[in-house]
């Protein structure tokens, strides 16, 4: 009996602690399972995973914001379409006529002979009149529309790299402002060489902005946007050449044309940077994911729409491998 007894116990006092072990993994595999549902209940976890694209439609891809950039650009395409029609207005020739007939226009030819003589009365003060840019001297037009466009097409490829490595935003700013600060400045040129100069400056820094602009309308908004928004600024640029011409043949005075028509109001339109942001395109792509998503909340306020929580789709080049960015929820004000 005593030997059953002691063979006895040890399998029961085994089971026992086999029980008891069972019982304290369910207990701690119970806690662990209550405290994950605590930590995760009081997060949001991103439910899709979408582009910077998508996320952009979502904010609003052709909205206010989008439209408050076109017209921006739209005012500023004004200005520089003035400029680049404004040599020949600038540089007009004056008329003469015949000394033994005075009521006859002198021929092309004849001009810069003794048979020939300038009209002085009503006469547009431009740059060909003032500094007496005639005659011999002519070449100076043909030559001020090439500096004008050689020097912009040199700096095309400068500003370009710098746009891409700063942002579009300040170089675009800081290439318009000193665009409308050098044609100020031509405006109260003593000489034409100090004109010449000064000209030429402004076109170093208008072309390249006049291209770049089209890149910001592309990555502001979405491709909708982007052609309807070409189209548009297309034909500001052709009715502002109209304007122009209607302009010059009013007032024709040079300093007023180059100061109060181009510069003045092209440095007004500076300030309309102040409500523009850097494209969230364009951040993406440099790898600014945190910069990209505060422009996408910004854009989103603008335009009173509102985008669910979300992650961005993001591809690690040192693997084929995904991670994911999360986004906050963006909620309309």
């Amino acid at each position: 009996m005593k030997e059953s007894a002691i063979s006895e116990s040890p399998n029961s006092l085994n089971s026992e602690i086999l029980e008891t072990i069972g019982d304290a993994q369910s207990l701690v595999v119970h806690s662990s399972a209550n405290t994950v549902d605590e930590q995760t209940s009081g997060q949001e976890t991103p439910n899709r995973t979408i582009r910077v694209e998508d996320a952009l439609r979502e904010a609003g891809g052709s909205n206010t914001y989008q439209y408050r950039v076109l017209l921006m650009l739209s005012l500023q395409f004004t200005t520089l379409s003035f400029l680049c029609i404004s040599t020949p207005f600038l540089y007009l020739p004056p008329q003469f006529v015949l000394k033994s007939d005075p009521d006859q226009l002198c021929p092309e030819e004849l001009r810069c002979t003794d048979a020939c003589e300038m009209i002085t009365t009503n006469m547009k003060n431009s740059l060909s009149v003032e500094f007496g840019i005639m005659c011999h001297t002519s070449f100076y037009l043909s030559l001020q529309g090439s500096i004008f466009f050689a020097g912009g097409s040199l700096s095309v490829l400068l500003i370009s790299a710098l746009v891409d490595r700063y942002g579009r935003r300040k170089p675009l700013y800081f290439t318009l402002l000193l665009t409308s600060i050098f044609a100020i400045a031509s405006s109260y040129a003593t000489s034409i060489e100090m004109f010449m100069i000064l000209f030429g400056v402004v076109g170093v820094f208008s072309i390249p902005f006049i291209g770049l602009c089209y890149v910001l309308l592309g990555e502001s908004g979405d491709r909708k946007f982007g052609g309807k928004a070409t189209g548009y600024i297309n034909s500001c640029w052709g009715l502002a050449e109209i304007l122009f011409v209607l302009i010059a043949y009013k007032f024709g005075d040079w300093r007023f044309l180059t100061r109060w028509i181009i510069g003045i109001p092209m440095f007004v339109s500076t300030f309309g940077f102040l409500w523009i942001l850097n494209p969230p395109k364009y951040l993406y792509s440099r790898k600014k994911y945190n910069e990209a998503r505060d422009a996408i909340i910004k854009i989103a306020k603008v335009n009173r729409r509102k985008v669910n929580t979300f992650s961005f789709h993001i591809d690690n080049e040192e693997s084929v491998s995904y991670t994911h960015l999360t986004l906050p929820t963006i909620y309309s004000v």
